[in-house]
């Protein structure tokens, strides 16, 4: 696995005048009968052996350079014991090739690759996860200014039954001739474990001086049982920009660090986005008689337990409050389903329930893999006269990695909307459904939807709402925006992001108020989720 970058640099600090990088296929071997490296692809063919050795730096990397009639050639091996924590079976190398252009400047060609021993087909785990210790190196290569080495570690989560993978960590960039290091810019990739071993998805980095590199990544397990892993990198910023780079490493330990995925067992916590309603009741009716005092925040949290408990993190600004904990012994089996697993606690403080849709292959409505949604209700006394019922939608899952999309392109989401509400003349409970259709461009960063939903009574009377649209800007993997009955006439708003390494899910919540005449009183209110596929 190996890229090659190509550039024009002039002096006096070798300024990048133009870069481009490409995939190419190398062929490295070693003859040891005459301690000999041997390295080709592209068109050039180099051999490096005792003459050409300029010994270990202080990395422990082997160095090897030629001198050619008008520039240089140069092969580094990277020292495996400094890669993760330790290779054997997996390493890294980087070829140079350095030709005058002109009095002022030269071309530079460099090719930097991972080389080993990848893991046979049947030897790739197909149960359970591991965490890998890697370190990243790489090139970053902006117009008009210096050529940067990319050097960092950070951590490989892979989750072998589902065939998912998270990275993220840190680097400096540097550039010894022009004396030039900066530190601790954030990079991350997410994608997929195909049954070779191979793996494949996109990456992303937040360089200095406002750029941002993203590439693909194409890599593999390496050494028995995937015991290590190794990858190239290819990108750039988007314009002129290139970046190219390997990362590799050694399995830390059993497990992962990243929520991959909603499914499975375990403790595991992911951030909510939430839509409310909250109401004063009387004792004894069903519906609201005035406004609520506390609301929850738009992002919350829900955590899974080692037992299979949940609790939902709801952010109520109210000190009263207490997260309540739902278990196994609290599951209501005569409202559960194949759709819902439905729960309920009562206390000293009030009522307390919780539904949770079940992703998977076993629900009939809609397999989620990456995402899933709940709805979550607490009913407490208010002094002696009243109490209140807060009913809170949420969406949660394993959210895409910012900077993983497409910068170009397309996407269109087909959606379900589940949610309640009440209407406020004769403070009538309702429930709503619908589906909501969901573009977005990658490149424009924008997103459009329409939002077409229906509201019914407890006796199922059918209450037409009006098409409501939104739009606005999708930012990283996510969007935040009105939705409108009409343009310029806000009743609402929307929330949504894409779970999945590649966006293959969408989900969030909403609110919004009807009025029986445009600019009139308002007549009732609802929250809810979205939820649905990349089509």
């Amino acid at each position: 696995m190996s890229t090659r970058t190509t550039q024009q640099l002039v002096l006096p600090d070798d300024t990048v005048t133009t870069t481009s990088a490409d995939s190419t296929a190398l062929t490295f071997s070693f003859d040891a009968e005459n301690n000999v490296y041997t390295i080709s692809g592209g068109g050039n063919t180099s051999t490096f052996g005792e003459a050409q050795s300029l010994g270990y730096d202080s990395a422990g990397d082997a160095l090897f350079s030629r001198e050619t009639d008008d520039g240089f050639d140069r092969l580094t091996l990277f020292n495996p014991a400094r890669m993760g924590g330790g290779t054997e079976h997996v390493t890294a190398g980087l070829w140079q090739r350095r030709t005058p252009n002109g009095s002022t400047g030269s071309n530079f060609e460099f090719d930097v690759f991972v080389y080993g021993f990848p893991t046979e087909a049947s030897g790739v785990p197909l149960t359970g996860g591991a965490t890998y210790d890697i370190d990243l190196f790489g090139v970053a290569s902006p117009i008009g200014t210096f050529p940067r080495s990319v050097v960092g570690d950070g951590t490989f989560s892979l989750d072998f039954a589902q065939g998912l993978f998270a990275m993220a960590g840190q680097a400096g960039e540097y550039n010894n001739e022009v004396d030039y290091s900066t530190c601790c810019a954030s990079w991350r990739g997410a994608g997929y474990l195909a049954s070779d071993g191979g793996l494949s998805g996109n990456f992303s980095y937040d360089g200095r001086d406002r750029f941002t590199y993203r590439a693909t990544i194409v890599g593999s397990l390496f050494g028995p049982s995937g015991s290590e892993v190794g990858g190239s990198l290819i990108g750039g910023d988007g314009e002129d920009a290139t970046f190219t780079g390997i990362f590799a490493g050694t399995r830390e330990r059993s497990g992962i660090d990243a929520s991959l995925h909603v499914l499975g067992e375990g403790p595991r916590s992911f951030y909510t986005l939430q839509g409310w309603t909250a109401a004063f009741q009387a004792p004894g009716e069903d519906s609201s008689s005035g406004g609520a005092y506390y609301f929850p925040a738009s992002h919350g949290q829900i955590k899974f337990g080692l037992d299979s408990s949940v609790t939902l993190v709801p952010g109520i600004t109210d000190d009263r409050y207490e997260d309540v904990t739902f278990t196994q012994e609290d599951l209501v089996a005569a409202r559960s389903d194949e759709r819902f697993a439905v729960y309920e606690v009562n206390n000293a403080n009030g009522n307390y329930q919780l539904e949770l849709f079940k992703p998977g292959s076993g629900n009939p409505e809609i397999e989620l893999t990456y995402s899933s949604f709940g709805h979550w209700q607490e009913t407490r006394a208010i002094g002696e006269a009243e109490r209140l019922t807060l009913s809170t939608w949420f969406s949660y899952g394993a959210r895409t990695a910012v900077g993983t999309l497409p910068t170009t392109g397309s996407a269109h989401y087909s959606a379900a909307i589940l949610g309640s509400g009440e209407r406020y003349a004769d403070a009538e409970r309702l429930t709503l459904s619908g589906t909501s259709s969901i573009d977005i461009d990658f490149s424009a960063m924008r997103v459009e939807g329409t939002f077409d939903a229906v509201a019914r009574t407890r006796s199922n009377e059918i209450i037409d709402l009006p098409e409501l649209t939104f739009g606005g800007a999708f930012a990283g993997n996510a969007f935040n925006t009105y939705l409108e009955s009409a343009p310029g006439h806000a009743p609402g708003s929307i929330q949504g992001s894409l779970y999945g390494p590649g966006g293959e899910e969408i989900g969030g919540s909403f609110d919004f108020l009807t009025r029986v005449v445009e600019g009139g009183e308002v007549d009732a209110s609802y929250s809810g989720v979205f939820y649905g596929k990349r089509d």
